[in-house]
């Protein structure tokens, strides 16, 4: 499953060589101004199915898919 910028992490693992210079200063920039991109924080809403019957509502969970850099940069920052 992929966030609204429809980017699988498969994707950004085939280009990283490519795109990975212009992240990092998008990231330093980030971290430098205090701000992190407005579009990094909006998350597509998916329903997961738990148990039970399929046509209850309740039997639904809601995941939030990010967009694949927002998660990067999250795992970067925040798991050293």
């Amino acid at each position: 499953m992929v966030g609204l910028d429809k980017i699988s992490t498969k994707v950004l693992q085939i280009v990283a060589s490519a795109v990975a210079q212009p992240l990092t200063k998008i990231f330093n920039k980030s971290v430098t101004l205090g701000q992190f991109p407005l579009d990094w924080k909006a998350a597509r809403v998916v329903p997961i199915f738990k148990k039970g019957q399929r046509t209850k509502l309740d039997n639904y969970r809601p995941i939030s898919m990010l967009p694949v850099v927002s998660k990067l940069i999250e795992r970067i920052l925040f798991d050293q």
